[in-house]
């Protein structure tokens, strides 16, 4: 999935090699799809039961020889979970490809290079007796575009921007 900067929307580009019978979108997080013009398949939306971790169902019928699908996806802030798509190409026997994309509670924000002083932004403060691993696991899993690893430094700084409010976010960390 790759964030869409101008509209604050994900594109999920869906491409198999054979012909797509149909897509199913399970979600255990709200989320909107959005519409796409260059789409030609017909969306239907299934009712859900949130209460079981179920917000969205929605299957995508395509047409003859469709073999790539672009779906538009806006994500809600503070919500964090998974996407799957259920891809069924149009073969004999029937088959399935599952593909899952995380969604993070900071989704809609993307790295920047430098911090601008005059936009919005807000600070927040943690200390305790954290191992630099645990504080950089933490905000891997709330943003995106963070390394799977630590930094070898002893200090770790990212700088985001919200591509929904245009706020900033900085992240410095370090041990000790």
């Amino acid at each position: 999935m790759i964030l869409n900067k101008e509209d604050a929307s994900y594109s999920l580009m869906l491409e198999v090699q054979t012909p797509i019978d149909n897509v199913l979108i399970q979600s255990d997080v709200p989320l909107d799809l959005l519409d796409v013009e260059r789409n030609s398949a017909v969306v239907s939306y299934s009712d859900c039961d949130p209460s079981s971790g179920n917000y969205l169902l929605a299957t995508y019928r395509c047409q003859m020889n469709t073999t790539r699908l672009e779906l538009k996806i806006r994500t809600i802030e503070g919500q964090h979970g998974t996407l799957r798509a259920y891809i069924t190409p149009l073969v004999q026997p029937k088959c399935c490809q599952v593909r899952m994309y995380q969604i993070k509670p900071l989704s809609l924000h993307t790295r920047c290079h430098s911090f601008d002083l005059m936009r919005p932004y807000n600070i927040l403060g943690l200390k305790g007796a954290f191992s630099l691993a645990e504080i950089h696991s933490w905000v891997s899993f709330c943003l995106p575009e963070i390394p799977e690893k630590p930094t070898t430094g002893e200090k770790a700084t990212f700088i985001f921007v919200s591509t929904f409010l245009g706020t900033m976010l900085q992240c410095t960390y370090w041990y000790g």
